[in-house]
This record gives C-alpha cells, sequence and structure tokens, in this order.
C-alpha cells in the first residue's frame, strides 16, 4: 500500500515537472499564447493520476444500456400499438396507462399480445418489465 502511494505522488511529481518544462520551454521561445492550454492539461494529468478513472461516455456498464436499449424498444412498440388504438398521446399513455396495464396482463402477456395483434417478440422484454414492478 506504502509502495503505491509513494508511486502515485511519483507520477504527480513527473505531471507537475512535463508542466513546468513546457513553461520554460514556452518562455524561452516566447509564445505565451500556448498558456492557454496548461491549465487543462494540468487538470487532466492530475485527475488521471488522482482518480485513476477514464472518460465513459455513458456511466453505465454496456451490458446494462444494452438491456434497456432492447427492452425499450419493446416497451415503445407496446406504447405505440395502444397509441393508435386508445387516441392517447404516448406520454400519457406511458405514464397512466402501462404501469396498470402491465399489472393486469401479468401472466397472460403472450394472450394480450395475440389478441390485439400486436408483435409477440416482445412479450419476453415486457414480462421482464412486468418482473420489475
Amino acid at each position: 500500500n506504502a509502495s503505491k502511494d509513494i508511486d502515485k505522488l511519483a507520477e504527480l511529481l513527473n505531471a507537475l515537472s512535463y508542466i513546468d518544462t513546457l513553461i520554460g520551454r514556452m518562455s524561452n521561445t516566447r509564445e505565451w499564447r500556448l498558456l492557454r492550454y496548461i491549465d487543462p492539461l494540468l487538470a487532466n494529468m492530475l485527475f488521471d493520476y488522482t482518480r485513476g478513472l477514464s472518460y465513459y461516455q455513458y456511466d453505465l456498464p454496456f451490458m446494462v444500456i444494452n438491456r434497456i436499449f432492447r427492452d425499450g424498444r419493446a416497451i415503445n412498440k407496446l406504447v405505440a400499438e395502444l397509441t393508435n388504438r386508445l387516441h392517447l398521446s404516448k406520454q400519457e399513455i406511458a405514464l397512466y396507462y402501462l404501469p396498470y396495464l402491465l399489472l393486469i396482463i401479468k401472466g397472460r402477456v403472450k394472450e394480450f399480445l395475440e389478441e390485439n395483434d400486436i408483435d409477440t417478440s416482445i412479450a419476453s422484454s415486457i414480462e421482464k418489465e412486468i418482473d420489475r414492478l
């Protein structure tokens, strides 16, 4: 644990040394316009060494995001079908009707989809959503 702290301190000092070297070069060449890049560069280098995190576009792991997108498409298909039949907006159906509908059709999802001529390929995703309720 102590060796990790020493290594981390060495990396931080190397980052500061690198920035100091860059400022010295800018001073020698009188290219003061490059100073505007020092703050973001220093912050980035210190952040990498102190936090050990890298940038991710999404906070959630890919497997979770994949499931959300896949199940979301199934729910959107169901909401779109219900929108046409009930003459309501997608927001109204998703907000007010869908949670209760899912509780009503619990255990009979395929039967509900077949009777209403809705694509039955979304049944498993809807059943998973019902299980989460």
